[in-house]
This record gives structure tokens, sequence and C-alpha cells, in this order.
């Protein structure tokens, strides 16, 4: 099951991120996910960046995972949009494309990858551009 919730002005493309989710979690061979994505304002984003990590800042995504193991997934992917659209325009991307690699970056953490570790920051790193490439063929 995935539930997306918007709270912003956005126009959030919902079947896009369900088909980029659905793809990703089958390619991670993950059974029984339960997600929700939330997209938020920045002072949301921010407010939940200082209580969870104590940074006092906007962030583009926060990760919370509730339980994961190769059968069972839960987790919350919060997405500040308009982070996504201004990133989307600095690495010349499309948004759609930017929300694809905030949400599989999500993902990766969601199911325990890190980047603070330089070895696993390498594995994550591939990881994430392996599922592009294949998202790239199916939606």
């Amino acid at each position: 099951m995935i539930e997306i919730t918007n709270t912003t002005n956005y126009r959030v493309p919902r079947q896009f991120i369900l088909k980029t989710l659905k793809h990703s979690i089958s390619y991670l061979q993950i059974k029984n996910p339960v997600l929700s994505v939330v997209f938020v304002m920045p002072a949301t984003i921010k407010k939940l960046n200082l209580n969870y990590r104590h940074k006092n800042k906007i962030t583009d995504v926060l990760s919370f995972s509730y339980q994961y193991d190769k059968n069972n997934l839960e987790g919350e992917i919060i997405i500040c949009y308009s982070v996504a659209v201004q990133q989307a325009k600095e690495f010349k991307y499309s948004t759609r494309q930017e929300i694809s690699r905030l949400l599989i970056h999500s993902l990766l953490h969601l199911i325990k990858y890190d980047h603070d570790i330089a070895h696993q920051a390498k594995k994550m790193e591939a990881l994430e551009n392996d599922i592009i490439k294949y998202l790239r063929k199916k939606i």
C-alpha cells in the first residue's frame, strides 16, 4: 500500500509517483510495502528536520523507517516540493526526475542504506543510479 498526501499548493504527479515507487520496490524485491509519501511546504519540513534531526534548516526530503525486513517495509517519505522544484532547476532536471531521485534515495534510506559512511555512500549512489536506469525502461 502506498498513500500519497499533498499539503502544498503544487500539483503533485500522483500516478508518476506510484509507478516510480512500485517499480523501485519491485527492483529491490521488497514485499508488503506500506509507505506514506507526504509533500510539504518549507516551514513544515524545517520543523520536522529540527525535531527529528536537530538541524534547523530546510531540507529536500526526510525518511522515517518504522519496520524493515525482506518481507515487510513500513515507512514514511516527506518531500518538500518547492525544494525539489528548485533543485531540479539547479541540476537541469525536470521536476519529475528530481522527485523520482528523491523517492529512490528515500526508499534506500528506509531499507537501511546510509551515505554518511564513505563505502556505504558509494554503494547507495550506485544502487540509486541502477534503479534510475531501470525506471527509464519502465516508465
